[in-house]
């Protein structure tokens, strides 16, 4: 049986303004950027079953030379300017990366999977859990890792409604509603951005064909490896 292919993506701009470089940072004594890509090595351990290619995509010269410097088998994408300004939204740098990658490569990908590098705490289990989800839901084009929202979810372009994410038509804002919401995507593909605070599994579907998940792994401290050569 041929290999499942699967693309994750690392995305970071150099003109963050509301936290002045934050995708530079340094966390717990290693660049954010560590964290992300730890995660992403682990996974890639743990499924040899799969294909999976990782890309950093990035208009930040210093970025690229922190991650190629640890991980140099990372493919970087030059971002374009028509996508690095402030009101840009994530899924055009999905769907760009996707394409150079295939052409880069020369196949097409099975899954994306997009982790954000502001998300240290993230454990290989979440990816592992998000993955199995959209494997196990066909019906599924998107998988989300969420925390219950500290601010108006209205923000978003979709909202819970029972087991469905559906597109919110409404400019009312309810005072009672704490949740973080989902957006939908046009090609079918897996998200993982962040990790989740509460451990609870969570698969919500519905017209939307989005799903919100919390994986089950348990809470343990973040390390970062010692990269081993194979």
């Amino acid at each position: 049986m041929e290999q499942k292919r699967v693309l994750i993506t690392i995305c970071g701009r150099a003109g963050s303004k509301g936290f002045k470089n934050k995708n530079l940072k340094i966390f717990d004594g290693h660049p954010l950027s560590y964290y992300s890509l730890s995660a992403a090595e682990l996974f890639i351990r743990s499924r040899p079953d799969l294909a999976v290619d990782v890309c950093l995509n990035t208009d930040s010269g210093l970025l690229i030379d922190v991650i190629t410097k640890k991980y140099p088998e990372v493919t970087v994408l030059p971002r374009p300017e028509e996508l690095c300004g402030d009101i840009v939204p994530k899924m055009p740098v999905y769907q760009y990366s996707l394409r150079q990658m295939e052409q880069k490569k020369g196949y097409e990908y099975d899954t994306l999977i997009d982790l954000d590098i502001t998300s240290p705490l993230r454990q290989t289990g979440d990816i592992e859990g998000a993955y199995e989800v959209k494997a196990s839901r066909p019906d599924l084009d998107l998988i989300f890792s969420v925390t219950p929202s500290r601010r108006t979810p209205y923000m978003n372009m979709a909202k819970l409604a029972g087991d469905a994410a559906q597109r919110s038509s409404t400019t009312t804002i309810p005072r009672a509603s704490r949740r973080r919401l989902c957006s939908t995507s046009t090609r079918p593909f897996m998200c993982s951005s962040g990790a989740s605070s509460s451990r609870t599994p969570r698969a919500l579907s519905g017209t939307a064909n989005a799903a919100c998940t919390r994986c089950s792994t348990p809470a343990s401290s973040t390390s970062i490896p010692k990269r081993t050569t194979c």
